[in-house]
């Protein structure tokens, strides 16, 4: 009897280390703080992008090279009246009229009938089924800042939604910002067609720095924005257009350093006027982690392919003698009708290894600018001076994408094919003499890629092994398991005593 109660006392004291241990080890790992921490590191690791010479990287710049290549989705947060059912001239005119006609209230819920319309979950389901991995969205101060100058949370959270729906497709985000207050160009895209003062006009200046630290501090960390694009088509005004660069340069430098200052991570995208040798190298200013943009729309022979392909090549012959070690990302292009065209470009972008997003996803009445397309009939343009509040929700509400537009098939196949071009896909379409080129070169790529990964991985190794949380839940794991072993063994050996215990007493 002796020996099975202090088999009972020491079972219960390895119960009670075995329940001590399971408790510190629940401790460690279940609170909502670390979870969100090895959560956003994981992130981080895996997908978060970064420049790397000239190319994009995930793993935070030292992983697989990503190709950015998708589309806009154009006209959502800031309506053009040319592609979107709309007359108004900006986006400026359409709240001051429509607030003016129908009370500030109002206004807000028929752009929200437009918006809610224009772009809904299957629009995601459509960018992911043409094996899109990014979505340039544009965004604008008009909707996005309060009379204070604090970021909406109605706007704010759909952005989120959009940003969300996008991280479940794996599609990645690139935030423009296509209207900023004072506009940056004076054009409609802009919202406000009446003249460009940002640069000049140190309020608006400093309001767009504003939001733009906001933004940096709200998606500092997350790993489904690929960049912040500071400026769209940052032109000026008239005076400040020729020569570009002299007034936009330092209030781009001060977009940077006010981002940087908040967020050390993200890709920050800056939009040349218009040609890659207009702007300077980025060690002049001292930026990094950064991408340049450039818009490529070849207005002459809009439907002459050769005339098309000449603009496309010229493109590579000015970016060759600007010589930026960046990686370059051709945010805004469309190569109108002629599906040569599209593929000429396409195929040059591809050699390049430059990232690119078309103009646009869905246009009304526009023709090859849209990957989907409506027409007058199905999406009646808006009058906002005539229009009754019950005529502009009505005809507002057909933007829908399901309900009223229909594929570009042509532009669409094109689309799909060089989105999902794989790597075997570019060795079948080049000749036998440039596949050889292309191997010998993507060998020796590879062998001082895999040096450079091999030696940021011994760089990085010791603080991805030591980290504190992860040694701490390890060793915990450890001793669980030891623990456990030896309160089998216990159990075991004082069974076995007890027994013979009782035999030999018998």
């Amino acid at each position: 009897m002796t020996y099975f109660i202090r088999f009972i006392y020491n079972l219960r004291i390895v119960v009670g280390l075995l329940i001590g241990i399971w408790i510190g080890m629940l401790y460690q790992s279940t609170p909502v703080e670390a979870e969100e921490m090895e959560q956003k590191q994981s992130q981080v690791q895996e997908r978060f992008i970064k420049a790397d010479g000239k190319v994009l990287r995930d793993r935070a710049g030292t992983g697989d090279i990503i190709t950015l290549r998708g589309t806009n989705a154009g006209g959502w947060q800031v309506m053009e009246a040319w592609m979107c059912p709309t007359n108004s001239p900006d986006q400026e005119t359409t709240i001051a009229v429509l607030t003016e006609r129908f009370g500030e209230e109002k206004m807000q819920e028929l752009l929200s009938i437009y918006e809610e319309a224009w772009w809904q979950e299957q629009d995601f389901d459509n960018a992911k089924e043409l094996d899109f991995n990014v979505l340039r969205l544009p965004i604008s101060c008009y909707n996005l800042l309060d009379n204070e100058g604090i970021l909406r949370e109605d706007t704010l959270a759909t952005i989120d939604w959009f940003v969300t729906e996008c991280e479940k497709r794996g599609i990645y985000v690139i935030l423009d910002l296509h209207a900023a207050p004072g506009s940056q160009n004076g054009r409609d895209h802009s919202g406000d067609s009446s003249g460009s003062v940002l640069f000049s006009d140190e309020k608006a200046g400093a309001l767009t720095i504003s939001l733009w630290e906001q933004l940096a501090r709200h998606y500092a960390g997350n790993a489904t924005i690929a960049g912040y694009d500071l400026l769209n088509e940052p032109e000026g005004d008239e005076e400040e257009r020729s020569p570009w660069g002299k007034t936009q340069l330092p209030f781009l430098d001060r977009l940077y350093q006010a981002i940087r200052a908040i967020d050390e991570d993200h890709l920050i995208i800056m939009n040349a006027i218009w040609e890659p040798t207009d702007i300077p190298d980025p060690t002049e200013y001292g930026w990094e982690n950064v991408m340049y943009e450039y818009h490529f729309y070849g207005w002459d022979g809009i439907n002459d392919p050769k005339a098309q392909n000449a603009f496309t090549n010229s493109k590579v012959v000015k970016n060759k003698q600007a010589g930026h070690e960046v990686p370059v990302l051709v945010g805004e292009f469309t190569l109108f009708e002629r599906i040569e065209s599209w593929e000429h470009a396409l195929r040059t972008y591809e050699e390049n290894g430059w990232s690119w997003t078309t103009w646009t996803y869905k246009t009304v009445n526009m023709g090859s600018w849209g990957i989907y397309n409506s027409t007058l009939n199905t999406t009646p343009k808006v009058d906002i001076y005539q229009d009754t509040e019950v005529m502009i929700a009505d005809k507002w509400s057909k933007a829908a994408t399901v309900d009223s537009f229909k594929v570009n098939k042509p532009i669409y196949d094109v689309l799909k094919k060089w989105a999902g071009r794989t790597e075997a896909d570019a060795a079948a379409e080049l000749s036998s003499e440039d596949a050889n080129q292309a191997e010998d070169k993507n060998q020796v790529d590879q062998k001082a890629d895999n040096k450079t990964k091999k030696g940021d991985q011994e760089a990085n190794s010791d603080s991805t092994r030591r980290d504190p949380q992860t040694e701490s839940r390890n060793g915990l794991k450890i001793l669980l398991i030891l623990a456990g072993i030896f309160a089998f063994a216990l159990v075991v050996g004082f069974t076995v005593l007890y027994l013979r215990k009782r035999v030999s007493r018998k």
